[in-house]
């Protein structure tokens, strides 16, 4: 949380990955997701995030499990256009369509 805080940019991707990681292991037990999870999700969605290359791999994967572990989070119609939206942006760029079409995959799931 604090490296985040601080945007200290050398370290968000791991950060990220490292998340989108405990995430998934998460999503494999019943237990309910902690608040401290559901606070990062929304700061996800901001477009700052997502303008800067290095942050959209990991950006996605954590996107993905977000949708894997807890789907509810994406029901509100707003959230549901921000991340359509992501995605047409994400395919729209040459550098990044692989990571758009990784985020529509994780959608269908």
């Amino acid at each position: 949380d604090i490296i985040l805080q601080r945007d200290v940019s050398e370290f968000i991707p791991y950060v990220l990955q490292l998340i989108a990681l405990l995430l998934e292991i998460h999503r494999r037990s019943d237990d309910q997701l902690s608040p401290a999870f559901e606070s990062l999700f929304s700061p996800l969605l901001q477009p700052p995030l997502w303008e800067r290359p290095a942050l959209v791999p990991p950006l996605v994967r954590l996107l993905v499990a977000y949708m894997s572990c807890k789907p509810g989070l994406f029901k509100p119609i707003t959230t549901l256009e921000t991340v359509l939206g992501i995605f047409q942006k994400l395919v729209s760029s040459k550098q990044h369509d692989i990571e758009g079409f990784n985020l529509l995959a994780g959608m269908m799931d």
